[in-house]
């Protein structure tokens, strides 16, 4: 079986943040996860695909300081559109 490789992003909004500027600021955040799979049927998600995400804005909030209520996930494009430099 030949292997595959898989990359998982997602994008986040988060307000006040001190990461950002502390209450009123927005920020942006990208996570990305790469796998490589040799198995035959891979099981990417432990649970589902809604439980990584719910599980990705809890750590997200933890390490910013922030309560989950101020992280919104985002497409990729709206990501880039406020992140271009």
């Amino acid at each position: 079986m030949n292997e595959m490789k898989i990359r998982i992003s997602l994008y986040f909004e988060i307000k006040d943040s001190e990461m950002f500027g502390g209450e009123g600021s927005i920020g942006y955040a990208e996570q990305n996860m790469d796998l490589t799979v040799a198995e035959e049927k891979p099981r990417i998600f432990e649970e589902s695909a809604y439980n990584y995400v719910e599980k990705s804005i809890a750590n997200m909030a933890k390490n910013l300081g922030v309560s989950q209520g101020c992280i919104r996930i985002i497409s990729k494009e709206e990501y880039e559109k406020n992140t271009v430099i």
